[in-house]
């Protein structure tokens, strides 16, 4: 990589690898880098409008998308972000409901699902048909920086 970083986001998307965000010698990042492994070299792509850090990132229908975490003034952030690799653009999309730092996101059947944070027990899902967020359930308790799976059924 270009820039060292820490607490990124790692997605895969067109076969690529794309380390988004984090933070970089006390300073919080939007830059954005990709490593083609055909190539075997990384790249700066564009920039999120945002520096995140603690943020969560999901690939969904050909898109990557990168929810809340904390900007440079450590708010905690409701905005979302969609990247389009074909366009090297980034579009904002409908914010959660809440602001969510160290937050897990997963796409499922065409949803994204952000998932707890640091104040947050609770579940949103992203609906992609409707291009809005609606809350889902909530968890027994708080959960920073969940690790997030999918299991797809045989």
């Amino acid at each position: 990589m270009g820039t060292g970083r820490g607490s990124l986001c790692v997605s895969v998307l067109d076969g690529c690898i794309y380390a988004v965000g984090g933070k970089s010698n006390g300073s919080i990042l939007s830059t954005v880098e990709r490593l083609d492994p055909r190539v075997g070299r990384w790249e700066e792509v564009c920039p999120m409008s945002t520096p995140r850090i603690g943020h969560g990132s999901a690939v969904l229908h050909d898109a990557l998308y990168v929810v809340g975490g904390l900007n440079e003034i450590s708010d905690s952030l409701s905005s979302a972000e969609m990247y389009d690799s074909r366009a090297n653009k980034w579009t904002s999309v409908a914010n959660m409901n809440s602001g969510r730092d160290g937050v897990g996101l997963s796409a499922v059947n065409g949803k994204l699902y952000a998932i707890g944070g640091y104040r947050d027990n609770s579940v949103e899902v992203f609906d992609s048909k409707t291009y809005q967020w609606k809350h889902h359930s909530n968890m027994n308790c708080k959960r920073l920086d969940p690790g997030v799976a999918v299991l797809q059924k045989p």
